[in-house]
């Protein structure tokens, strides 16, 4: 579909990102869950399960690329960049 189209992947800390969503999920779960809110280890859960996945498929499916084509950053690096 773009032969030509390059591809970035922006990382960032783990950790960070945990503890980001688990904000997130805090403010978001009351307003979306008021009468049946999940328990807290249930959301811990679900968010490592996802971000496990999602990195499994993705170390997979980084090998189909050419090494010209995908570019991988962290987002720190980005965010020293002026």
């Amino acid at each position: 579909m773009f032969p030509d189209a390059k591809f970035i992947h922006i990382h960032r800390n783990p950790y960070h990102v945990f503890l980001s969503m688990m904000r997130f999920m805090r403010i978001v779960i009351p307003l979306y869950c008021v009468l049946n809110p999940p328990e807290i280890d249930i959301i811990e859960n679900n968010i490592m399960n996802f971000y496990k996945e999602i990195y499994k498929k993705y170390f997979i499916e980084k090998k189909l690329f050419q090494k010209e084509i995908l570019f991988s950053l962290n987002m720190k690096i980005l965010f020293q960049i002026h």
